[in-house]
């Protein structure tokens, strides 16, 4: 099981497709140092994997605090990052995160090229100090995880950006591909993000093709019905609580229906619900 510590909502990007609605002030209230370790305090004894998320954690202050207190108080735990690896660019801050133990790192590539990227981030120089960020983490051996979130902008590039991630970043350990929940800053630039699933696929299953040799590659939140049967063992189960998924009435007449992670709630009410069934 995973348990997620909200670390604030603040961030030095401003995504297009954040989640987080950038333009509203109430969502950068700090949480406090004690209010984190609350949250650790709470975490339930079985579960075994802390997942540090929410706007950008690398960015506090009290980071390795944070991180020493887990140590401290879970020393049985995982930790893991969600950051858009930026501050990884600073070797003293690679070199001190490297040597905090067992903490894994999710990042995120946007697309393969410089400008493309910043675009998308909203912030020029990010696609620099990210690259530089994942190499810094790599040469240290860390375990790191790049996903590449897919949607209008970018979904031409797909493989241009899979040609980018092999050449550049061998050593990790996953690379995730999956489609944007349309909501925050999403929602706000929606003419500019949604996309149908099936003007991806063709797209991403070139850059499956260029990755799969070489690295564990998986497909989050889209379900086996939109997927060609050759691509159907790249796609991860459900990763999200079922609240924000859509499964249609007759989708447990499906034979992959328990293991389909389904649509973003979000994608079927502003692109396109439909569904189809696979026999058995």
């Amino acid at each position: 099981m995973v348990y997620c510590i909200s670390t604030g909502h603040g961030c030095n990007n401003n995504c297009v497709m954040c989640v987080v609605r950038r333009d509203d002030n109430k969502v950068f209230e700090k949480i406090c140092t004690e209010d984190i370790f609350r949250q650790i305090d709470r975490m339930p004894e079985d579960e075994k994997e802390i997942v540090l998320t929410d706007g950008e954690p690398t960015i506090r202050d009290d980071i390795f605090d944070i991180i020493g207190y887990i140590r401290k108080h879970r020393p049985d735990a995982s930790i893991t990052i969600v950051t858009n690896g930026r501050m990884f660019y600073y070797s003293g801050f690679s070199d001190r995160m490297a040597s905090s133990g067992n903490v894994r790192i999710i990042t995120e590539i946007h697309d393969g090229s410089r400008e493309m990227h910043d675009r998308i981030t909203g912030c020029e120089g990010s696609f620099e100090q990210t690259v530089a960020g994942i190499k810094n983490l790599l040469r240290h051996g860390m375990d790191v995880e790049i996903r590449v979130l897919m949607h209008k902008m970018n979904y031409r590039n797909l493989e241009a950006t899979a040609k980018f991630v092999r050449n550049h970043f061998s050593g990790v350990s996953r690379v995730v591909f999956f489609p944007i929940d349309l909501v925050g800053n999403a929602r706000k630039n929606i003419e500019s993000l949604a996309i149908s699933l099936e003007e991806i696929m063709p797209h991403l299953e070139k850059a499956i093709d260029i990755l799969k040799n070489d690295f564990d590659v998986k497909i989050y939140h889209i379900p086996y019905c939109k997927i060609q049967k050759g691509y159907r063992d790249f796609v991860y189960g459900k990763t999200v609580e079922d609240a924000r998924l859509f499964f249609a009435g007759d989708c447990e007449s499906c034979s992959f229906y328990r293991s389909c992670p389904g649509l973003w709630k979000t994608y079927a009410k502003h692109v396109d619900s439909a569904v189809g069934l696979i026999g058995g």
